[in-house]
């Protein structure tokens, strides 16, 4: 608990409740009459606001953390707070599979694979020289083989994977802009890959393209300034979900944090996005990322990207102002990669 106080007259301002002793995650409440109110935080995400706590600040402070989740079980999601480890063990197996084998990766500019699993450039479809390598697609085009090969599913082509989907989109773009810039590639890249591994799941259903998109809006509200710790309230908005560009990139810890605990063990195949100089949005980039909780339930994201483990913090730092587009993702438990030469 840190309680704060007027420096003027000594009188109560506000208590913070640090929950899993974590600075990101906490409770944060004000005196209101005979009564507080209390405001539910997330990494910056305010997942509840106002909620009437039935007893004066004095006594809250005095009251125990049972006392209050007694008070607010109808109204506040607590079991967010109690992760069991067992429900990620697939997803952390899933993770050490891939670190294991991306040290025989190499990056290169435009590089996927073909149905055989050879090396080619994305754009044109041929062989790579000597010593190949994988992009951020390619990259993630080489996960999801890894986990059809053992399923004895033929490998993806990249020609497949860059299907477009001009039916799902809000946006219109100019035919001649679309061919010459493909903004929306990440986008069409991600969903393709989330579908191949979809119709895996379920042999000779063919899902919708959008159906393992994330598209729920968990939060309205997030700390403002963008300060998670301090900033707040007021608060700022936070966008619902948009169908051609996914988040705001601030609110993604949250996203993950609240998909982890209500879809425990998938993983998330994420395109990132941009304005550009010319007022174009497009998806330039795509990264894998695989959320859990460890033993002492402390929350975790693995990320890899572009042939390499990067980190949460790495994206975040680089892309505030981005937004994010997440398919979902099943791990498997078997994942037998292609080799490149």
């Amino acid at each position: 608990w840190v309680i704060k106080r007027s420096l003027e007259d000594g009188r109560f301002l506000q208590a913070k409740v640090f929950l899993r002793s974590d600075p990101g995650c906490f409770l944060r409440i004000f005196p209101s009459g005979e009564r507080s109110l209390m405001d539910v935080v997330l990494y910056g995400a305010v997942l509840n606001k106002d909620v009437v706590l039935p007893a004066s600040f004095d006594q809250v402070l005095a009251s125990p953390i049972s006392a209050i989740a007694a008070w607010t079980r109808d109204l506040v999601d607590w079991e967010l707070w109690s992760p069991k480890a067992a429900d990620y063990a697939a997803l952390r197996d899933f993770s050490a599979a891939i670190r294991s084998r991306i040290g025989t990766l190499r990056y290169a500019d435009d590089g996927g694979l073909d149905a055989q699993g050879r090396p080619v450039f994305i754009a044109t479809g041929k062989a790579q020289p000597r010593l190949p390598g994988l992009n951020c697609s390619g990259f993630a085009q080489w996960v999801v083989d890894g986990i059809l090969g053992p399923l004895g599913i033929p490998w993806l082509d990249s020609k497949t994977l860059k299907e477009r989907h001009q039916e799902l989109r809000k946006a219109a773009v100019d035919p001649a802009i679309d061919d010459r810039y493909e903004p929306f590639f990440g986008l069409d890249w991600t969903r393709n890959l989330g579908q191949a591994r979809a119709w895996a799941l379920g042999p000779g259903r063919r899902p919708p393209i959008d159906e393992n998109d994330v598209a729920d809006s968990p939060f309205s509200l997030y700390s403002a300034a963008g300060d998670p710790l301090n900033g707040g309230p007021p608060y700022d908005s936070f966008p619902a979900y948009d169908v051609d560009s996914g988040y705001q990139m601030r609110g993604l810890r949250a996203i993950l944090y609240l998909r982890a605990m209500r879809d425990p063990g998938a993983a998330y195949l994420a395109s990132l996005s941009r304005v550009d100089g010319t007022g174009l949005r497009r998806h330039y980039h795509v990264a894998l990322l695989l959320p859990w909780f460890d033993e002492a339930g402390n929350f975790r994201v693995d990320v890899f990207e572009s042939a390499a483990e990067t980190s949460l913090g790495a994206i975040l730092t680089r892309a505030p102002q981005d937004r994010v587009h997440l398919v979902r993702l099943a791990p498997s438990p078997d994942f037998d990669p292609p080799q490149l030469p």
